[in-house]
């Protein structure tokens, strides 16, 4: 499992240029179930989060390399790759917000 930690190094309106281009990204990685739960930042607005399961590092770096965000020098990105042992039960969106 790989957790993407995006930083942005261009400024918001930039950001929200490419941002239609990245929610079809991410959509497109929902739908092949790779994408486990990805979200932005809270404030300031410094980039997002991308949970994931991949088969390897290589294939990480592949799906990631075609975000727009990335083929467009918005973000960085920091790949963080963990062998999860435990998680709740109850985990979902739902439960994620108080």
């Amino acid at each position: 499992m790989f957790i993407a930690n995006l930083k942005y190094k261009k400024s918001m309106e930039e950001v929200n240029k490419a941002l239609e281009a990245h929610l079809e990204y991410l959509d497109k990685y929902f739908e092949k179930g790779k994408f486990i739960c990805t979200g932005k930042k809270s404030f300031p607005e410094l980039g997002g989060v991308i949970l994931f399961n991949s088969n390897n590092l290589e294939e990480a770096k592949k799906i990631l390399y075609e975000d727009p965000f990335y083929i467009e020098e918005i973000a960085d990105y920091e790949i963080i790759e963990f062998q999860p042992v435990k998680f709740s039960q109850n985990f979902s969106i739902e439960n994620l917000f108080y």
